[in-house]
């Protein structure tokens, strides 16, 4: 029976739709002819309603008829370790270029919710969507096409982007130039946040109260701590949230600046000629000598006295300041020939002479002591306020409480009336703080507040700091302020945004006394972004303006060395425990030293001498920058718990900080960096750890695993020159007969050698993917005891079934390198990084330095261990490792030691075989 199904209900199925329109028409729905008759009509209904629904698409929003395309960036995506996909600049990019322009999907409400609310994770907010939309302006959700959705985090990004609703894209543009192979990344927002399952992920949503938009964001202003760390009535201006916008040159710091005057050395008793000289040059004029003392001391002159019987006479003699060689008089000279000194005393030489004074008057005790060297230069404290006190040297705390407390406040009300559909400005004024009058219970109190009203009121003069300045006036014409003063006179603005030009010449008008904003306004900012309006000498008013940092960042690298003695005074003879992890690292390092000793305490050889001097030149390199990153971990310790260097312990550094785990997710995290450090793992977990149980049983070195602890706590590098001056020294010493022997028989590497160093080369191999999460630090713990476990002095058992050449485990170790190896080129390549971009890299951070230069050494170490085995023997082998140097070397010290040293023993290996076939003295060697 062919029974038709009524028509679903279209205003149903329009209610029903995402976006409440109409449904489009759809193909009809085909029903079986021979369904039961019996069928239930409502549930029929329903069947249908639910195919239909399932195709039923919204109508797309009303798009523009053009939508414009960015020119192809010099850009490529690659995968990262811990961020999955991201964009990398293949060349340079300078700073304003649009790198990319990305069509939106635009999304309702309705449509990304789910019919739910924020939170729900229903519609399209339960999806992984999530992580990859921008709140969009009315309320919706774009999800960005192009390469809008690759662009990760970074907390300080290159990208800026701007949504732009006339034509439904968002442009990403670098607001700096961005190096080629750095990553382009833009801020999520404050709420962005990434755990370990989805840190590959994009991060949460842009809020709505976290737009980033036209204005550049509204993130969070921190809130003031409530009791700062340190105890100083006055906070220093390096240590505050805020920095100064000034051009001028702090009178303070100011340089020595020196200009030629003349100078004329003359007996102390006639000064007063020359004074009176030059006050009538000056009179009633400005003395461009104000600055400077007019004398200076010169040693005594000796003269005979004029009776003969009389014992000479001493002269005092001074240096006089006549004039500045630019502003001397023309007739000077003829002042001085025709002036009653000349007639009076014709033996004084009256020629003058030129010398450079400061051009600056002395701010502070040390420009008054070091530009006094040039000439006597007078000291006057910069002083400030009624009672002319001397010149502060910060903010009072509560003055810093109390300037961030208004900064959030102004910040919040940017924030609502973004909410409410203005621009995302506010601004308020205060009385200016006065620590004479202001105290905790006592603080500046508000006049009156203000927001950006250009949209409601369609006009474009209705600025923040405009309205504001109309609201005083209001207030003013009203009676309702308690003041006389002109308009803002002396008091204290705040507001969210730099102000425009315009603003900026208002608000200097109206005489304000000093202006705090939050964010820069580059393009147009009258108060240091385009011009410093409040600093124009042609005007009659200027103030003061403050700008906020986001952290506070002002710890002067010049204290570091301060700092470290605070750390090292704090280890005294009471040592807590917590310290007692430090000394113990040097304790250790002490004690290997003392293991390794005898084998150093040899009568030296010339090639025992290079390698000590290696050895030292390593040590001090690589050591001077693993001092470097402690400094810089110690500061950033410090930074992280808002705490004055002086007050931070070494025990609150220790125990905030993994040194460990800190500087090896530094040198992993990039590919340049891993170009070097790489090399690094790959020599020691290869080539230099057979090479120690290798060369040491064949030399008879004790304690081979205490040169590897060494070079794991110390620098690799370091440990290996020890190593080599070891090997050297017990070959021009004698060794009991019976050592040679065995040292002749190991030409077999046995199942633990070569497994560990199999095993630790593939720790080596995943280390670059296992950034970011809870595996990095144990595969780095795995890897380093790996490299100790076969050097330890177990029993010695013969094994040869499970055992193979030493040549050929070194040739396996260096293949596996050169596997390895490739795809750090290949990253290098993807986002082409140039050698110079490579280089540049040992100079990035203290810890790659360290790193870095220990990759240096270990190759140099290598190479020269190379050239000294090619002059004691002439195999074969040895010379083609020799010569293959210049080919292998650039692929890494790990890759030519494995091969040079697999070829280096192929030829003993041979002979060993050859004498065993013989029924020689060569056996097929001891295991480890």
């Amino acid at each position: 029976m062919n029974s038709a199904s009524p028509a679903p209900d279209e205003s149903r199925l329009a209610a029903l739709a995402l976006n409440d329109q109409a449904v489009p028409a759809q193909p009809a729905i085909d029903v079986d002819d021979n369904a039961n008759a019996t069928t239930d009509t409502g549930t029929a209904i329903a069947v249908a309603e639910k195919k239909r629904l399932a195709y039923a698409f919204p109508p797309p929003p009303d798009y523009p008829p053009l939508t414009p395309l960015a020119a192809r960036a010099p850009i490529a995506i690659l995968s990262t370790p811990s961020k999955g996909r991201g964009v990398f600049a293949t060349e340079s990019i300078a700073a304003g270029t649009v790198v990319e322009i990305s069509p939106i999907l635009l999304l309702s409400k309705e449509e990304y919710y789910g019919g739910g609310k924020e939170g729900d994770l229903l519609g399209v907010e339960g999806s992984m969507l999530r992580g990859y939309v921008f709140s969009w302006r009315g309320g919706g959700m774009a999800l960005a096409l192009g390469l809008g959705s690759l662009f990760n985090h970074s907390s300080q990004p290159n990208l800026s982007f701007e949504l732009q609703p006339q034509t439904h894209t968002i442009q990403f543009k670098a607001f700096r130039t961005i190096a080629a192979g750095e990553e382009l990344s833009i801020f999520y927002g404050h709420r962005a946040s990434f755990d370990d399952a989805t840190a590959s992920n994009k991060a949460g949503q842009l809020s709505d109260s976290e737009d980033e938009g036209e204005w550049g964001g509204l993130a969070k202003i921190p809130e003031p701590a409530k009791q700062l760390k340190w105890d100083e009535e006055i906070i220093e201006f390096e240590y505050l949230n805020w920095i100064k916008v000034t051009n001028e040159i702090d009178p303070e710091k100011q340089p020595l600046e020196v200009f030629d005057a003349y100078v004329l050395d003359i007996p102390a008793a006639l000064v007063q000629h020359i004074f009176s000289i030059t006050r009538s040059i000056y009179k009633g004029q400005n003395d461009p000598l104000h600055h400077l003392k007019r004398v200076r001391p010169l040693p005594s002159l000796t003269k005979p006295h004029s009776d003969p019987t009389q014992p000479p006479v001493e002269v005092k003699m001074i240096s006089v300041l006549l004039f500045p060689v630019h502003a001397a008089p023309e007739n000077f000279m003829d002042l001085l020939t025709s002036s009653k000194l000349a007639s009076e005393h014709p033996e004084v030489d009256l020629t003058p002479y030129v010398l450079p004074v400061p051009k600056h008057i002395a701010r502070t005790e040390t420009q008054g002591e070091e530009w006094g060297k040039i000439w006597p230069v007078l000291l006057v404290h910069i002083r400030e306020g009624p009672k002319a006190t001397k010149r502060s040297k910060g903010w009072e705390r509560i003055k810093a409480e109390w300037v961030g407390r208004e900064a959030g406040k102004c910040w919040a009300a940017a924030k609502e009336a973004g909410r409410r559909g203005e621009n995302p400005i506010a601004s308020h004024a205060t009385e200016t703080f006065d620590p004479a009058v202001h105290s905790p219970t006592k603080l500046p109190s508000t006049i009156a507040k203000s927001h950006d009203t250009r949209h409601s009121t369609r006009n474009v003069l209705s600025h923040s700091c405009s309205n504001l300045i109309d609201a005083i006036a209001l207030l003013d014409i009203h009676g309702l302020r308690d003041s006389s003063a002109y308009l803002l006179t002396g008091l204290t603005i705040f507001t969210s945004h730099e102000p425009c030009l315009l603003c900026s010449m208002s608000l200097l008008h109206s005489r304000i006394k000093e202006l705090y904003f939050i964010k820069s306004a580059p393009g147009s900012g009258g108060c240091g972004s385009v011009y410093a309006v409040h600093e124009d000498k042609g005007l009659n008013h200027g103030f003061e303006v403050w700008k906020f940092q986001r952290t506070s960042l002002g710890f002067r690298r010049s204290l570091a060395i301060t700092h470290l003695n605070q750390v090292s005074s704090s280890m005294s003879l009471d040592v807590d425990p917590e310290l007692l992890p430090l000394i113990g690292y040097f304790a250790l390092i002490a004690f290997l030293l003392v293991l390794v000793s005898p084998a150093l305490l040899r009568k030296p050889t010339a090639k025992s001498l290079v390698y000590g001097a290696l050895a030292i030149a390593s040590l001090g390199v690589t050591w001077t920058y693993m001092f470097l990153y402690f400094e810089r971990s110690y500061i950033e310790a410090a930074l992280r718990a808002n705490v004055r260097p002086q007050k931070f312990t070494a025990k609150e550094w220790l125990a905030d900080v993994s040194l460990f785990n800190e500087a090896w997710s530094y040198v992993v995290a990039t590919p340049e960096r891993w170009w070097w450090s790489q090399q690094l793992c790959l020599f020691t977990a290869g080539p230099f750890t057979a090479m120690l149980l290798h060369e040491g049983r064949r030399k008879d070195i004790k304690f081979v695993w205490a040169y590897m602890v060494l070079g794991q706590i110390v620098a690799i590098s370091f440990a290996q020159a020890l190593f080599f001056a070891a090997l050297e020294l017990a070959t021009t010493n004698s060794i009991p007969a019976t050592k040679q022997g065995q040292s002749r028989d190991a030409v077999r590497a046995g199942p633990l050698i070569t497994s560990c160093t199999l095993l630790s080369l593939a720790t080596v191999g995943i280390s670059p993917y296992t950034i970011n999460t809870p595996y990095f630090l144990p595969n780095l713990l795995v890897m380093h005891a790996l490299l100790i476990l076969p050097l330890l002095p177990f029993p010695s058992a013969k094994s040869p079934r499970a055992s193979i050449p030493y040549s050929t485990l070194y040739a396996l170790l260096g293949g596996i390198s050169l596997a390895l190896r490739l795809p750090a080129f290949y990253d290098l390549h993807a986002i082409s990084s140039s050698p110079t971009q490579v280089l540049k890299t040992l100079f990035l951070h203290p810890a790659q330095s360290s790193i870095s230069f220990d990759v240096v050494f270990a190759t140099l170490g290598m190479a020269i261990f190379a050239i000294a085995q090619s002059g004691k023997r002439s195999t074969k082998g040895t010379l083609t490792a020799f010569v293959s140097l210049p080919v292998l070397l650039p692929l890494g010290v790990g890759v030519w030691a494995g091969m040079y040293l697999g070829l280096r023993e192929k030829p003993q290996f041979d002979a060993a075989q050859k004498g065993k076939a013989q029924g020689g003295s060569l056996t097929e060697g001891k295991e480890e």
